[in-house]
């Protein structure tokens, strides 16, 4: 802020002597000349700073006021703030007084004059000048200056003169921070417009590499599901026109029940691969009991490979961790699918699962051997690629499409570890492994015997069953005596209900719908836990996306069961809390549910309520009441496929998706589909005896 000293008057009611106006106001007019060529300098990156400092210099040469500064707008806070911080006695004074104004709101008084104003100070003999600093668009902020009034004595045409180099300096301003903007705009657009150009370059390589691998994916997946589909259809036909003899209708059943499986298996590595590719598989590091994993995964490959005629042998070298920091589920997707592979390439021998540790290595290393087919040298470059077979003759003879061992090498390096191809093995295929051991606690050391399988006793416990759903209730509580016809079982209605009876007594094992009235499955787990309840908890859901099983995880689940019931994965998590039963047992409960005389009864009374939830669907869809047509679609999504209606449960995926996000036309389409389904269920079920609903 430039402080003038006391000089003589330069304007009053005497006035100079003519010579001296004659040039004061010669020099104004140089004055007003010097601030408009300002505007012409915010063009050439002059800065708001250089601006002022201009305009406070041209001020000075014209008026010897005490202090002068301009006070600005600051944008984060509309306060006004002086561009120099005070050092001067004057400059402390123009300050104090300009608060003062703004305390006693005169300052806001002065802001909407058209001409400067001056104001008497709290200081004998001293005057405070106010000129808006304004342009026609808006307020930039306040010249200020303190004078004493017996030193000068500021006429209308001096004021006048103040007033134009003050509009001209506002103008000058808001150019300068225009121009900027447009200047910031502009480098921001062009920044822009090349990412995106690079981005469209790389997109469009990208595409083309796309379009060669979908084009084999399609091909793939085509032949995969047409196969199953197939079966599915052509058994289904013959069952519904009543051309299969009895003593086959069981052996068509189960062909019908392992395609639909196959079918689930694919869509299952679709969906993970799709989670890979975009980038939103979350790696949940816990402390894992290897030893457990390694059971589990024998428990469920060794009866596989004995259906097909091989021996499955499992080995140990080292000092087996008996607890290690990772991703557990992770870690049995990569063994088991790589197990599964094994067992599809092999015909005859063996498929092993060889351990090695060493005290000297931070690795757990595994091998997964079979004495199938191998893989010839010239594939195996592409092995470990999306979509890819080894050739066409092994996907037309195997079946598959080609992403088991991709979702597996993701999923190693998910979890830091490696997953190569053994090159030099000959009797087939070997596949290493190696995982790093963090946070690992020793166990004991183990023989280097292969691990026969352990025949256990039969399953025994409580279960609690929750499901607001009485069909699903009761055809869950089915699997479950077929499982374990020793257990006990009770059942909630909802969620409050399983709350209450799994705090009053003990359970071995909760079964916990999703979607209940009054509690939902969510908040009654997590209700569950923050009581102290530390039974195990599986969630059962008609949702099967992946953010949907993280979600019941995270809320306190120890498993995931998905509708339509999976009787393996029911079977599974069973004998993981409950027990393992003895393998003639387990075999035996292999043979489906489904042709007896309970889940057909079953089956009747999932068609009567059916009906109902049709004509409540029309009802709640006529007058737009989403939130029953979702709640509604969503049961009867996980339904129709565990009752045998795999078609109920598409339709009313489609509705509720549509009803989710408003969409009545789709949502209409859908319900006619789904009532056109009922009336050809109705139909096909009456054909086979089953009765019908009307």
């Amino acid at each position: 802020m430039i402080n003038l000293g006391k000089g003589d008057r330069v304007v009053g009611d005497a006035g100079p002597e003519r010579e001296d106006l004659r040039e004061w106001y010669s020099l104004a007019l140089e004055v007003g000349v010097a601030i408009s060529n300002m505007h012409v300098g915010s063009k050439q990156n002059l800065s708001e700073q250089e601006l002022l400092n201009d305009a406070r210099d041209q001020i000075a040469a014209l008026f010897h006021f005490d202090a002068a500064d301009f006070a600005l707008v600051n944008e984060a806070d509309n306060d006004f703030r002086f561009s120099f911080v005070a050092t001067t006695e004057a400059q402390k004074v123009l300050m104090e007084e300009v608060n003062r104004r703004i305390d006693d709101g005169h300052f806001a008084w002065a802001l909407n004059q058209i001409r400067p104003v001056v104001l008497p100070t709290g200081r004998r003999g001293m005057m405070l000048l106010l000129c808006t600093l304004a342009t026609r668009n808006r307020i930039r902020g306040m010249f200020a200056a303190v004078f004493t009034s017996a030193t000068i004595d500021v006429s209308e045409a001096a004021l006048s003169f103040l007033m134009i180099i003050v509009a001209n300096t506002a103008n000058a301003l808001e150019s300068i921070i225009l121009y900027g903007l447009l200047e910031g705009k502009n480098k921001e657009l062009e920044q822009k417009v090349m990412e995106r150009t690079r981005e469209l370059e790389i997109a469009l390589r990208h595409a083309d590499s796309a379009n060669e691998a979908k084009s084999a994916f399609v091909a793939n997946v085509s032949h995969e599901i047409r196969t199953p589909l197939t079966s599915v259809i052509g058994y289904a036909e013959l069952l519904r026109q009543g051309a299969v003899p009895p003593e086959e209708q069981a052996a068509a059943i189960t062909s019908i029940v392992q395609s639909g499986r196959h079918l689930l298996n694919l869509v299952n590595d679709i969906l993970d691969m799709a989670k890979i590719e975009a980038g939103r598989v979350e790696v949940a590091k816990t402390e894992a009991n290897l030893g457990q994993l390694l059971t589990e995964v024998e428990a469920i490959i060794a009866p596989q490979a004995r259906r097909k005629g091989l021996a499955f042998r499992r080995e140990q070298h080292g000092q087996l961790p008996q607890t290690m920091t990772t991703d557990p589920l992770r870690l049995r997707q990569i063994l088991l699918n790589l197990l599964g592979n094994a067992i599809k390439f092999t015909e005859h021998g063996e498929v092993a699962l060889v351990v090695r540790t060493r005290c000297d290595e931070p690795l757990v290393k595994f091998e997964v051997c079979d004495t199938g087919i191998g893989i010839r040298e010239e594939l195996r470059a592409r092995l470990f690629e999306p979509f890819q077979q080894s050739d066409a003759s092994i996907s037309r003879q195997f079946g598959g499409t080609g992403l088991g061992l991709y979702l597996a090498k993701q999923c190693t390096e998910l979890i830091g570890g490696d997953l190569t191809l053994d090159e030099g093995y000959r009797q087939g295929a070997r596949f290493l492994l190696a995982i790093p051991v963090k946070g690992a606690v020793n166990g004991t050391s183990a023989p280097t015997l292969a691990t026969p399988v352990v025949e256990r006793d039969a399953i025994k416990g409580r279960i609690l069953v929750a499901d607001d759903t009485p069909e699903n209730r009761h055809l869950v509580t089915l699997y479950l005596r077929a499982i374990a016809p020793h257990v006990s079982i009770e059942t909630a209605v909802n969620g409050r209900e399983a709350v209450e009876k799994a705090l009053a007594q003990a359970f071995d094992l909760v079964i916990m719908d999703w979607h209940m009235p009054e509690l939902d499955g969510l908040s009654a787990t997590q209700f569950l836990r923050r009581a102290g309840y530390a039974g195990a908890v599986t969630a059962l859901t008609a949702s099967a996306l992946a953010h949907d099983r993280e979600d019941c995880i995270a809320a306190g689940c120890d498993d995931f069961l998905t509708k339509p019931i999976d009787e393996q994965a029911l079977r599974q998590v069973v004998q993981r809390h409950l027990g393992l039963a003895n393998e003639a047992r387990a075999l035996q409960l292999q043979e489906s549910i489904q042709d007896t005389a309970e889940f057909r009864a079953l089956q009747r009374a999932f068609l009567v309520q059916l009906e109902a939830d049709v004509a409540l669907l029309e009802a709640a869809l006529q007058r737009r009441d989403f939130a029953t047509v979702v709640a509604v679609a969503h049961k009867l999504k996980g339904g129709g496929g565990s009752f045998g209606y795999p078609a109920v449960t598409e339709v009313a995926a489609r509705l509720e998706k549509a009803a989710r996000i408003g969409a009545v036309a789709s949502a209409t389409t859908a319900l006619a589909a789904l009532t056109e389904q009922f009336r050809k269920t109705d139909g096909e079920t009456k054909g086979l005896g089953l009765g019908g609903s009307r």
